[in-house]
């Protein structure tokens, strides 16, 4: 006869072993996460994707149908009746103190968005988070593209500014920014983190406006900018999967088409 003892005992020998057997095949199929590309890896596909990105965004007849349509917008802001709303409600009473124009104006300035983007991209790298290492790379190359564009229309341009009359005002520098590090996080990591950060870069476009740095057509055009640019290259780059970018291959000499796995070691 079997004491509950021995029941037990037999029930241990014979599921324990299966136990183990499960574990050690759950933890042989376990996806290791792939190793980060070294440094100068990350600077070569940053160099070179920033070259593919200015033809994605700019050689989409969407995107220029968009900025054109931002820069129509921005005209119909710039009339007469507009602009001295504006003036009036800058001149009228400021919505921001000092500390929030002094901390909003820090928080649209490039180069301050160049060394957070730099920051997160170090401690991608130090805890081996492979999303985030992706994304803040994609942020750089959002950022560096976008701040180029805008250097760009701003030389083109030499439109006045309302504070001083200085010339290079329109774009807003700050709200392209701002708008394209907000639209990376959004693309990064969803609502719930883009909410926020776009509520910032709306912020930032109001402090612009409340110390008369930019015309509404400057941070309207800007904002548009900044989203446009940040938003193609996010989508245009390589989906992933365990760690491999999937990317077409085309060989018309073999009339072969397919998808390709590629992962940097």
């Amino acid at each position: 006869m079997r004491t509950p003892d021995s029941t037990s005992s037999d029930l241990h020998r014979r599921v324990g072993p299966i136990a183990l057997a499960l574990a050690a095949l759950g933890g042989a199929c376990q996806t290791v996460p792939a190793p980060l590309p070294s440094i100068s890896d990350d600077i070569r596909e940053v160099s070179s994707g920033m070259l593919h990105d200015f033809g994605d965004v700019y050689g989409d007849w969407q995107n220029v149908a968009l900025l054109a349509g931002a820069g129509v917008i921005a005209l119909v802001a710039e009339v007469e009746p507009v602009e001295n709303a504006v003036e009036e409600f800058a001149h009228g009473s400021s919505v921001l103190g000092e500390d929030g124009h002094e901390w909003l104006a820090s928080a649209g300035d490039g180069l301050w968005l160049f060394v957070a983007t730099g920051l997160t991209y170090s401690g991608a790298r130090m805890a081996g988070d492979a999303h985030l290492h992706k994304s803040s790379k994609l942020a750089f190359r959002s950022l560096a593209v976008t701040g180029i564009s805008t250097l760009v229309l701003k030389a083109a341009l030499d439109d006045p500014r309302p504070d001083t009359g200085t010339l290079q005002g329109f774009p807003s520098g700050h709200s392209a920014m701002s708008m394209a590090f907000a639209t990376s996080v959004y693309e990064a990591y969803g609502w719930k983190a883009g909410v926020p950060a776009y509520l910032l870069a709306a912020a930032v476009g109001l402090q612009r406006l409340d110390s008369r740095r930019h015309d509404l057509d400057d941070v309207v055009f800007g904002w548009s900018l900044g989203y446009i640019v940040t938003s193609t290259i996010f989508e245009n780059s390589a989906p992933e999967i365990l760690g491999f970018q999937v990317e077409p291959v085309i060989e018309p000499r073999a009339g072969f088409v397919g998808l390709g796995l590629s992962i940097n070691f």
